[in-house]
């Protein structure tokens, strides 16, 4: 699945998909934030994004190895 299929499903398509291991919490955490660097300079929408943050293994899911 592609990083921008991801962004267009519902939470309750990708909870169920998460808990099957279909797809990964850091992999639509980078597909989130490929499309906010994508999209800033032509929308504006944040005010900072905190990708380092955001990747940070505790933050983005409790098995680092997913």
């Amino acid at each position: 699945m592609s990083p921008s299929d991801l962004l267009q499903l519902s939470i309750s398509e990708i909870s169920p998909r998460i808990k099957n291991r279909e797809i990964s919490p850091v992999e639509l955490t980078e597909a989130a934030l490929s499309a906010a660097g994508k999209l800033q300079p032509q929308l504006n929408s944040f005010i900072t994004i905190l990708d380092q943050q955001a990747r940070a293994p505790k933050l983005v899911s409790p098995n680092p190895k997913l």
